[in-house]
């Protein structure tokens, strides 16, 4: 599998995935 870039992570279809993300870039603001 090719490494998996942040800016992809955020486009992944899995509602719950997308949501852990954002409130993960939300802690490091």
């Amino acid at each position: 599998m090719p490494n998996i870039d942040e800016r992809q992570i955020l486009y992944m279809p899995t509602p719950n995935h997308f949501m852990e993300t954002m409130l993960m870039l939300k802690e490091r603001i």
